[in-house]
């Protein structure tokens, strides 16, 4: 009995300065050796404080503390696609055109589709052509930038804007060429080199208009009209211009290291805010901070000095 006793007595003595252990401040001060760097140069921060882990974000683009959660930038469209034709031995009579909208009102209607109000572009010259064969030579598009083409056409993509592509197909002949179209893919860029997967042949969403069976499989679009329908549409989904994306940084300090400073060098000129995201996390709680120093980073010296 006895030693139970004292087996709690300790007990009740020790509990209260383990209850006492509280996480560290994380409250940090940084300091630069000066206020102007060149280009180059290294930048050494210097800490003052005792934070258990700290992250830095240099400022630079894809690195700013501001845009560390998602969201949304104008991405880059990337479209390429192979193509080839044939029947009968002349394709001059028959048209086949690239068109993006970015105003399809989403009615997949022959009777409406190439109305005004959906403002298709024709894009077509912007791309190679597979050339007319029986023995069907594929031939790529080349890499098609849906943004630089827009804007060419005084259109800027924003972020809110939804596109759409369609091939065009019309051939009023009683013997019709046939058109394929395989390897569609199309993909999304980030301003900082993120690049998205969008869609391939099997995930366009296309659509015929009006419903021709076969013209859309798994593989290839194969395009050709009939003795009743001479214009024929194959539309896609409509895609999402803006990019879901965030800012990273980069974990200088866990709580098992030491550090009183970290050395960095930027390589471009421009004013950059660079933040260290601090905190102290323990069993009885814990506390966050975020500290930022400007550095101003000029040219580099070109005059041999």
């Amino acid at each position: 009995m006895k030693r139970t006793i004292i087996f709690f007595a300790l007990a009740a003595i020790l509990l209260p300065s383990c209850i006492k252990d509280e996480a560290p401040d994380a409250r940090m001060t940084v300091t630069t050796d000066k206020t102007e760097y060149t280009a180059g140069e290294a930048v050494t921060f210097r800490f003052e404080g005792t934070p258990d882990n700290i992250v830095f974000w240099s400022g630079e683009p894809g690195h700013e503390y501001a845009n560390k959660s998602n969201y949304t930038r104008v991405g880059t469209f990337l479209l390429d696609f192979t193509s080839a034709s044939r029947y009968p031995t002349s394709a001059e009579a028959c048209e086949m055109r690239l068109m993006v909208s970015l105003d399809f009102d989403g009615v997949y209607d022959i009777a409406t589709i190439g109305n005004e109000e959906n403002n298709w572009i024709d894009i077509t010259d912007e791309c190679t052509w597979g050339p007319h064969s029986s023995t069907l030579n594929f031939i790529s598009s080349g890499e098609l930038n849906i943004n630089e083409i827009l804007a060419s056409h005084g259109i800027e993509l924003g972020q809110d804007d939804t596109i759409w592509f369609a091939f065009r197909y019309f051939d009023d002949r009683s013997t019709k060429t046939q058109w394929l179209i395989r390897n569609t893919n199309l993909d999304l860029f980030s301003p900082f080199g993120t690049e998205s997967d969008v869609a391939t042949i099997t995930s366009f969403g296309w659509t015929s208009v009006p419903e021709m069976s076969n013209t859309v499989t798994s593989s290839q679009l194969l395009i050709r009209g009939n003795t009743d329908v001479q214009t024929i549409w194959v539309v896609s989904a409509g895609f999402n211009a803006g990019d879901v994306d965030a800012d990273t940084g980069t974990p200088l300090k866990s709580i098992s290291t030491q550090m009183s400073e970290y050395t960095y060098t930027y390589d471009t000129p421009g004013t950059y805010t660079a933040t260290f995201e601090t905190s102290s996390v323990w069993y009885t709680g814990g506390n966050s901070s975020v500290t930022s120093v400007q550095v101003n980073v000029l040219p580099a010296s070109t005059d041999g000095e």
